[in-house]
């Protein structure tokens, strides 16, 4: 059990922590846009739930947590909405 008095001390840090990282960016991937773009070798950047930006890896941000997706294709924006609930 930590001690009551370094409580406070380590959530500062760890807030110090993860406000240095600017979300998460998923990196390696042969990304395609749904506006028709290609990135053969790409990454696409996510904060606060939303893409924040998509584009070649010589581009990405560097301060942010990393998802190494090479090999996988990624399709930001898309929903795949298919179901089969109900229909059977």
């Amino acid at each position: 059990m930590i001690p009551k008095g370094r409580r406070g001390a380590l959530f500062l840090l760890k807030r110090e922590a993860e406000n240095r990282r600017t979300g998460m960016v998923i990196v390696n991937a042969d990304v395609r846009t749904m506006a028709g773009e290609r990135f053969e070798h790409g990454y696409i950047h996510m904060d606060g739930g939303k893409i924040v930006s998509v584009g070649p890896m010589e581009r990405a941000p560097r301060d942010a947590e990393r998802f190494d997706a090479a090999g996988a294709v990624a399709l930001p924006g898309l929903v795949d909405a298919h179901c089969h609930i109900g229909m059977w």
